[in-house]
């Protein structure tokens, strides 16, 4: 009794004392993270419900653990939860609900090698279990593969990261479509030469083209062949327009978010006149940009102010913004010690980050954005 006592203050208090953004709350919840959240949401389109994910050492088994919920924010964890696993050293990295089908994108690091330790990454839908495989391993055993975004769709699941070509430190980005039963369908590769990072950070879709982000570019590809279409500057008026970003489509716009030591800056490409739009919203150090659309055609962006790179600090702070479809702002504020996930589905928002690093706890917020 003592313990759901204390989680239903936690839960009140993620209401009360948060500087919550223009939403209609409908319901919130805690976990106690172990030892850091790495916290995931995602709601289906199809049924309405939702999953949350939290790195928890939940009975010894150093996983992210799923927390399933109703629509209505009925809270249907088992006693003993699903765990996201791949191996004893793994990570889940991305995840998302389609149809009732929780589709997720793991991290997997393997020693035991001559040379490095390389990377794999697996996406896999669950409770099938079947999933894809993306390691150089067979060819050469040093050589990594890093999957960093996932999209589905009714049809197929969308994956981008980057590949080693040659061990140690020669990549390129690599964007995998599969089927639903996670069958891979085609890879497709990409390189500038120029460029310091490589690798594809974020996937959109805009009508039969797919959208990867590798700032200062967003590289186009056809979604039927996986056939290169395009690879698009957009860091026209800035020069540190460079590093990994959030996109997504909408409107026949692509517009992304990038948060690094530099600061946060949004913008946004339209294909259809060639135009491209900037704003360096602060100058301060943030990270974990995130970016949605709402009902009302408001662009929501969030990440977290930092000092730091450890998610530890005291002083993080989870921050949001709303931008017209011009990226004119609208208006901003705080929310808890992070924003580490976001996610506006059918009208729905949610939040999720650190609530309090103290309490080593967790939250998520969901509601109904206002006009």
């Amino acid at each position: 009794m003592r313990t759901r006592f204390t989680l239903f203050l936690l839960m009140s208090a993620v209401v009360a004392a948060a500087q919550l953004p223009p939403i209609t709350v409908e319901w919130s919840a805690v976990r106690q993270y172990v030892p850091g959240p790495s916290a995931h949401v995602t709601r289906d389109v199809v049924t309405g419900e939702y999953l949350w994910a939290e790195y928890n050492d939940f009975q010894g088994a150093g996983d992210e653990v799923a927390y399933p919920f109703l629509a209505d924010g009925t809270d249907v964890s088992p006693l003993f939860p699903e765990r996201f696993n791949v191996g004893s050293l793994d990570h889940l990295i991305d995840v998302q609900l389609h149809n009732g089908v929780a589709y997720c994108l793991m991290f997997h690091l393997a020693v035991g090698n001559s040379g490095g330790v390389p990377f794999y990454w697996h996406l896999n839908n669950a409770p099938e279990g079947t999933g894809l495989t993306m390691t150089n391993a067979s060819v050469q055993p040093e050589a990594s593969e890093m999957g960093f975004d996932l999209l589905v769709t009714d049809d197929a699941a969308y994956a981008c990261g980057w590949s080693d070509t040659n061990y140690p430190d020669s990549a390129i980005a690599r964007l995998v479509k599969t089927d639903l039963q996670c069958d891979l369908l085609w890879s497709a590769t990409w390189d500038d030469p120029s460029l310091a990072r490589k690798g594809f950070s974020s996937v959109a879709a805009l009508g039969d083209s797919m959208i990867c982000a590798a700032l200062p570019h967003l590289v186009i590809f056809d979604s039927a062949s996986g056939s290169l279409i395009n690879a698009v500057d957009v860091s026209t008026g800035l020069t540190s327009v460079t590093g990994d970003a959030t996109c997504m489509a909408t409107g026949g716009r692509i517009y992304w978010v990038l948060a690094d030591a530099l600061g946060l800056r949004v913008g946004y490409h339209d294909p259809g006149i060639g135009a491209n739009v900037i704003n360096a919203v602060s100058n301060e150090p943030m990270r974990l940009g995130r970016i949605a659309v709402d009902q009302y055609g408001h662009i929501w962006v969030t990440s977290t102010a930092t000092n730091g790179t450890d998610w530890t600090e005291s002083d993080d702070e989870g921050r949001w913004h709303r931008f017209d479809p011009e990226l004119i702002a609208i208006d901003n504020g705080v929310l808890h010690a992070s924003i580490d996930d976001m996610c506006l589905v059918n009208g729905k928002i949610s939040f999720t980050g650190i609530f309090d690093p103290s309490l080593t706890t967790a939250y998520l917020i969901t509601g109904t954005p206002q006009p």
